[in-house]
């Protein structure tokens, strides 16, 4: 981990041979730049988004530790995005004006991010003049001038000027003012900017994926059907490598388009499904839509872990069984900061304590090697490392030779001495280990506890108390595994304690903690409901995996949830009455087809044989 984040912010610059004055255009200044780069101050949380950004990457891969006020400013725009996904513009007025509320730095940042939410609200109300004054405006803030006429990008944007740029590019679209040709070439300047800047995949993902629709869409409102297509294909190529479903609604219903003057079987999803699984994938995406579920923005999270310092320090303490007094004892008993006063303000997130002061009341609590703001899962003082991690922790499961040669690139550029460091190497050393010969539940949940104790040494009150304390990511996920460990034995009743645990530390302790484990407990908790026989229960958090998947346009585990409720279906049909029989059977059918063809669209062959498999015996065709 770096030092300092504006550190690894000043080596990825210079590794992209950008300048400073090139990368603060609009956001801060020269001298506040040089301040980060030093290590002599941090950037704010939004502040440090608009610089990754520009750098063609995203602050998703940190975990976080701010003020209370930030968290309070991320989790008020989580609950904003959120209500933009469900379409509930009427709640929009209320939120914003809270978030103006909650500003107090970065002005002109915090003001872009309204401009975009208020465009996004005059799109829905086909105020498409004011949704484009509003774009413009936005964009202004941060001295982005725009020509529509001739539109080049010639400057790094952030995430949210890209954002804004393909806002106006869809507006343009569904308002029709400019030709073709002009809104052709301003999708395609887009899609040249993200091709080249946007390094990091994960970011590029959804920027990628809005520009081919809009081009493919363009081409096929001019007459240009087979030119759409190859545009169409490129965008359900790249949305099936990331088993992603962003947009996968939009394409699908262009392609029942173009169905009507080009041949099916030039689209490349042709191959591996006939059309009437597009209509069943339609049909399920209709069924699953966010707007048919009551209130859900309790899964609207950050995708890393942010925690505010002033929970951490409370949560912790009463985890230790700490009074407030002990917490500002220095190790020889002398008073080393403020009184219990001033301990009240700072949990209570009245006050945020100096950096000296966090650090000293973290090491007090027995975490102190997390004393830093910013953090990744592995310790180093690059950009590279954390990419490298996220390409290990894909392949073990899905290529885990891949994943071998991967792990050994990153011992040799850390520091393997490093506890954090450790513990990384040797649990992804584990899962390659289970992967290639399953080991016995037993000697996976002692391994796990083994090296979970690298990093936590009362291995045992985690046994018995509640969860309150902060874990890192890694940590979260070593303890999701032992779960798992139980699961993997058939001691569900062990594994749901364990799952529960975890379930109550993301919401009522730390209700931003990151999705990467999150979403993954969700899933397990169905199936441990399911294997209890709690069918009712499991269908409940099978649902909300799906509520979850979609959020985050995530197809892997909405089509495996979608494969738990069927299961459960199955499983009331075997052991109902007859005259429910059925009504079960229907249903099972029914949602096994949905799960089977989101499967066939995701080239994931074994789990649609298991599908088969269940179809067949149970007889439900």
């Amino acid at each position: 981990m770096s030092k300092s984040l504006g550190i690894l912010l000043c080596n990825l610059r210079k590794e992209q041979e950008i300048n400073q004055k090139e990368l603060i255009r609009g956001v801060c200044s020269l001298s506040t730049l040089s301040r980060f780069e030093s290590g002599e101050r941090e950037p704010s949380k939004i502040l440090f988004d608009a610089l990754i950004s520009k750098l063609g990457k995203n602050s998703n891969k940190w975990e976080i530790i701010l003020n209370e006020n930030d968290k309070l400013l991320i989790k008020l725009k989580n609950y904003i995005e959120y209500l933009i996904k469900v379409e509930k513009w009427e709640h929009l007025e209320e939120a914003l004006n809270h978030y103006k509320e909650l500003i107090k730095f970065d002005k002109n940042l915090n003001n872009q991010y309204l401009s975009l939410i208020k465009a996004f609200i005059y799109k829905n109300t086909k105020e498409y003049k004011k949704a484009q004054k509003e774009c413009i405006i936005g964009l202004e803030l941060t001295n982005f001038k725009i020509n529509l006429e001739n539109f080049k990008i010639d400057t790094l944007l952030s995430e949210n000027e890209l954002r804004l740029v393909c806002l106006l590019g869809e507006v343009l679209v569904e308002e029709n003012v400019i030709n073709n040709l002009d809104i052709y070439n301003y999708w395609k300047e887009i899609i040249s900017y993200v091709e080249e800047k946007c390094t990091d995949e994960e970011y590029k993902l959804n920027f990628y994926i809005i520009s081919i629709y809009n081009i493919a869409y363009v081409l096929f409102c001019n007459n240009n059907y087979y030119e759409s297509v190859l545009y169409v294909n490129k965008g359900m190529e790249y949305i099936i490598k990331n088993k992603s479903m962003h947009y996968l609604e939009k394409f699908l219903l262009l392609i029942t388009y173009l169905k009507k003057y080009v041949d099916y079987k030039l689209f490349i999803i042709s191959k591996n499904m006939d059309y009437e699984c597009i209509e069943v994938i339609l049909d399920t995406l209709n069924k699953w839509n966010l707007k048919n579920f009551d209130e859900k923005e309790i899964y609207i999270r950050p995708y890393n872990n942010i925690y505010s310092i002033n929970e951490v320090i409370k949560n912790t303490r009463n985890y230790n069984n700490k009074t407030q007094e002990e917490l500002i004892l220095s190790k020889d008993e002398k008073l080393f900061v403020g009184n219990q006063s001033s301990i009240s303000n700072i949990e209570n997130g009245k006050r945020t304590p100096r950096k000296s002061s966090s650090k000293h009341f973290l090491e007090n609590l027995g975490i102190g090697n997390e004393d830093e703001s910013y953090r990744l899962s592995v310790m180093g003082d690059n950009f590279e490392l954390e990419e490298l991690v996220c390409k290990i922790d894909f392949y073990i499961t899905h290529n885990y030779k891949k994943a071998i040669k991967l792990l050994s690139i990153l011992k040799n550029k850390v520091d393997i001495n490093n506890i954090y460091n450790k513990q990384y190497i040797e649990k992804c050393e584990l899962f390659i280990k289970d992967e290639i010969s399953p080991l016995s539940y037993e000697e996976y949940k002692n391994e796990i506890f083994r090296i979970l104790s690298i990093t936590i040494k009362d291995i045992d009150k985690l046994k018995t108390e509640k969860w309150k304390r902060f874990f890192t990511k890694e940590e979260l996920r070593l303890l999701l595994n032992i779960g798992g460990a139980y699961h993997k034995g058939n001691n569900y009743e062990e594994a749901l304690i364990w799952y529960k645990k975890l379930e109550e530390y993301f919401e009522k302790f730390y209700d931003l903690s990151g999705i990467i484990v999150y979403r993954t407990l969700l899933y397990n908790l169905s199936q441990v409901y399911g294997l209890l026989g709690n069918y009712k229960k499991s269908i409940d958090k099978s649902i909300d995996c799906l509520v979850f998947s979609t959020i985050y346009s995530e197809a892997y585990f909405f089509y495996r949830a979608l494969y738990n409720i069927g299961w459960c279906y199955g499983k009331l049909m075997l052991e109902s009455d007859i005259s429910e029989k059925e009504i079960y059977k229907n249903k099972s059918h029914k949602i096994f087809n949905q799960s089977k063809c989101m499967a066939n669209l995701y080239n994931d062959k074994t789990f649609k044989n298991n599908i088969d498999e269940k179809i067949k015996i149970w007889n439900l065709n």
